[in-house]
């Protein structure tokens, strides 16, 4: 690795160190999204989604028989 650095030109390594801070910056971001009240409200969104999709479906005679009444 320190051979690389020392074979590496100055413009070479500053972007080899830029791209490595990037990514960093990126990883910091998205940890700090999923542990966070977005984080939160996603994964709250996406639990109610799920339990949506557990119920039966509703039949559109269900629709109508609730319109009847009204």
């Amino acid at each position: 690795m320190f051979n690389l650095l020392q074979t590496a030109s100055d413009d070479q390594t500053a972007i080899g160190f830029c791209v490595l801070a990037l990514s960093v910056s990126a990883l910091f971001v998205f940890i700090s999204f999923h542990l966070g009240p977005a984080g939160r409200r996603m994964r709250e969104l996406e639990q109610k989604k799920s339990e949506l999709k557990k119920m039966p479906p509703v039949s559109a005679e269900t629709y109508r028989s609730h319109d009847r009444a009204a």
